[in-house]
């Protein structure tokens, strides 16, 4: 998890682009800790890697990059050039996670 002033030095923006940021995109939410302080995952520092791509390079609008989060999917968005999972294999596999953490919770119980 990293703080704000990180990754705004490694995106090579502004903090207050950041947050402004989190207000347009829905799907942009970092952990908040003590004092309000934002700490942003790596899912996130990607997330806002793409968006900046798409605002910076892709010279989209605010309405365009939210556009395209939706049209193109977020993982396509954060991971570029990622070849996307087949959505009935992603139901399978958020299956298997379901049923394995139901295991533990079982095996922990006995």
């Amino acid at each position: 998890m990293r703080e704000i002033g990180d990754v705004a030095s490694e995106l090579d923006v502004p903090q207050h682009v950041l947050r402004y940021w989190e207000d347009k995109f829905s799907a942009l939410r970092p952990r908040r800790v003590g004092g309000g302080r934002r700490r942003y995952s790596p899912r996130d520092v990607a997330l806002l890697r793409g968006i900046k791509r798409l605002l910076y390079e892709r010279h989209l609008t605010i309405d365009g990059a939210q556009k395209a989060l939706r049209e193109e999917g977020i993982d396509a968005i954060r991971y570029p050039g990622a070849v996307p999972i087949d959505p009935k294999l992603r139901k399978r596999l958020r299956k298997l996670r379901e049923d394995l953490s139901a295991a533990r919770t079982d095996l922990a119980g006995d």
